[in-house]
């Protein structure tokens, strides 16, 4: 039996293996020259072993994502 854990990271790539390209193409236009690559950050953090960072540019990412969604009239 699996681990619902790891159920739920699965889902969560499907799924964001499906939106993100999608974000990237429709939002890409709308603002996103200002924002920092979190993705970037989230990088550094992992190589810092600093978690307290790395869940900073998490939701950092999402924040920026949400606030694109929102401007472009998607949401």
């Amino acid at each position: 039996m699996r681990k619902p854990r790891n159920t739920l990271n699965r889902l969560i790539e499907t799924l964001w293996l499906q939106f993100g390209p999608y974000m990237r193409v429709v939002l890409w236009p709308h603002g996103h020259r200002q924002l920092v690559d979190q993705h970037e950050v989230a990088v550094r953090a992992i190589g810092a072993g600093d978690a307290k960072k790395l869940g900073r540019a998490i939701l950092a990412d999402i924040r920026d994502g949400m606030h694109l969604i929102g401007k472009s009239g998607f949401g």
